[in-house]
């Protein structure tokens, strides 16, 4: 195998591999069994949402409320209430032991919740609001099925779980 070097016009040295070498390397980084892929490193929010339609119109008598969202055991308290003449869910965007959880309500009258799964498969989904002297209004329950996401590609890994539900408000 030959090194050439030659001098760049800055002084500095630059090293090429010429010939046989070159050929080489790319037959060692062909070889099989290694791999030749790229991976990018993208990640990706997990969870499953849960679209409450009509929601904003259905509850407009019951407001304030207390609304508690639980998925196979853990649970968060949102707020829904009515400011400045927007329905709005408090906090919108939270965390504790089990995930990330976000709750909106959008143009089309919906109430919009996003509940952490953490595995494929049909998870359990309730709903219980209460007023202010808390007492219950109402109760859903649903489920939905959560599904693997692999933002790289299923041979890099990195996958979350993903799902999508409707119940009635």
């Amino acid at each position: 195998m030959r090194i050439l070097k030659s001098s760049a016009s800055t002084g500095g040295s630059m090293t090429a591999l010429a010939g046989a070498g070159a050929a080489l390397v790319s037959a060692v980084l062909l070889l099989p069994g290694c791999s030749s892929k790229a991976c990018t490193e993208i990640g990706c929010l997990g969870g499953a949402t849960v679209t409450l339609a009509g929601a904003i119109a259905a509850w407009a008598p019951m407001l304030p409320m207390n609304l508690d969202a639980c998925v196979d055991g853990g649970c968060q308290r949102f707020r829904v209430e009515r400011d400045d003449g927007a329905t709005i869910c408090r906090p919108s965007f939270s965390g504790n032991g089990f995930g990330t959880w976000r709750c909106v309500t959008n143009d089309a009258g919906n109430v919009v919740l996003v509940v952490p799964v953490g595995s494929a498969g049909s998870h359990s989904i309730s709903l219980v609001a209460a007023d202010d002297a808390n007492a219950q209004l109402f109760q859903r329950t649903g489920s939905v099925d959560a599904t693997p996401f692999y933002p790289n590609g299923p041979d890099c890994g990195g996958a979350c779980f993903q799902g999508t539900s409707e119940l009635q408000p």
